[in-house]
């Protein structure tokens, strides 16, 4: 069982499904069936994706922090009905953070109540541990090009070039520091290639018709290179 999204991505089925039959659950969105789904499971998990989608999401602080605890609560007893908890941490920061307090408690809460905590480098894993306090042993990493701070820090681009001076080195998403000779940034301006691939669009249609498919409209960086 994964959440926040419950059904409608082809990825999921795909990931989830060699594990079973993959059935959306009715109510995903607000936690509310967990606790009776838990109980008529053997060693029920829940896969818990993306925590911006779940705390701090409407303007009024006093409704952020309602539906704060019900969801922790729900939760809860999700665990206390013998649920486990897998969470995958995206994102250093809510993609738009409407209410930022809101959204570090619930996500202060999530690191109690995950039982492993899934990062996609070690960059990452030591900014769950340090900055938020995730025991280390529920730490897993699984290497992917991380959302926390782009690929790697600046700082562990920088170690490595003066670690190996004779190695050219490029920084995605990092800006270029004229103190290394071996270092060069690349720093991306989405609306930019954007443009472009709408201009090579144009100019090989047979239909005079050009379409576009993207990913998600919360990753401000998708929203430039559509727009």
């Amino acid at each position: 069982m994964n959440i926040p999204y419950a059904h409608g991505n082809p990825y999921h089925r795909l990931l989830y499904g060699s594990a079973g039959p993959y059935v959306p659950l009715a109510g995903a969105k607000d936690l509310r069936q967990l606790a009776q789904y838990a109980a008529g499971q053997v060693s029920p998990v829940l896969h818990l994706h993306w925590d911006d989608r779940m705390f701090g999401r409407d303007d009024d602080p006093d409704t952020n922090r309602i539906n704060a605890q019900t969801l922790v609560d729900r939760l809860q007893a999700f665990k206390d009905a013998g649920g486990k908890i897998f969470w995958t941490i995206h994102n250093k920061r809510a993609h738009f953070e409407r209410d930022a307090e809101s959204f570090a408690w619930g996500r202060g809460q999530l690191c109690a109540l995950a039982d492993l905590v899934h990062v996609h480098a070690p960059h990452a894993a030591r900014h769950m541990i340090e900055d938020w306090g995730v025991a280390p042993e529920k730490i897993r990493i699984i290497p992917h090009p991380s959302y926390l701070d782009a690929y790697e820090p600046a700082e562990a681009t920088y170690d490595l070039a003066a670690q190996y001076p004779d190695v050219q080195f490029v920084g995605v998403d990092q800006e270029h520091d004229p103190d290394f000779d071996n270092l060069t940034g690349l720093v991306f301006e989405e609306y930019n290639g954007g443009f472009l691939a709408g201009a090579l669009a144009g100019l090989i249609t047979e239909s005079n018709q050009v379409a576009g498919v993207y990913g998600s409209e919360i990753i401000p960086a998708v929203v430039d290179f559509k727009e």
